[in-house]
């Protein structure tokens, strides 16, 4: 130990560990994630943070992985993860992820606001109605289709919100006249 190979065998290995050592690295890398690149690793953590530690369909669609694979990174991550990353590293990726989540339980909870008041109303596109006017320049029943297409598509789903909004045939002149 802490003797370096002779040179022949460095320059004919192209490696400095030992036959043993190199043979305890590769089964050490078969047992984790040696397959996963730091990009994946990295892309894994955002995605835990988008769409929650449970949520394990969402992650591998979004890192377009196998939901296998991705399913044993998080138990491994989540079980090993506070003793085997650096604790920086470790309590970023945490955090991030309760943050995520923290978003995600808020939009849920808005979601749920939103669906209560929309259903308060036969038909919320004739018959809502808010207390506070504003000064936007939207007219009654913009606000009005912006909050139905709204609990359509879901809360912060502006993608979607958008695509209700262009197929509403009931918006289309305004859209047309509101560039």
């Amino acid at each position: 130990m802490g003797q370096l190979p002779p040179k022949e065998y460095i320059e004919k290995a192209k490696t400095l560990l030992s036959p043993e050592l190199a043979q305890e690295k590769l089964d050490l890398l078969s047992e984790g994630f040696g397959h996963w690149t730091k990009s994946q690793y990295f892309h894994f953590a955002k995605a835990m943070a988008k769409f929650g530690r449970e949520d394990i369909a969402s992650i591998s669609a979004d890192m377009d992985l196998p939901v296998e694979s991705v399913s044993a990174c998080s138990d491994a991550f989540w079980k090993y993860g506070s003793t085997e990353l650096k604790r920086e590293e470790w309590e970023r990726v945490k955090a991030g992820v309760e943050k995520g989540e923290q978003k995600i339980a808020k939009n849920k909870k808005q979601s749920a606001l939103l669906e209560k008041f929309v259903d308060t109303f036969k038909n919320p596109r004739q018959e809502m109605t808010f207390a506070n006017k504003g000064t936007a320049p939207f007219t009654l029943e913009q606000d009005r289709a912006l909050l139905c297409a709204l609990n359509v598509a879901g809360y912060s789903n502006w993608k979607g919100v958008r695509e209700e909004i262009i197929n509403d045939p009931t918006q289309f002149f305004a859209i047309l006249f509101k560039v």
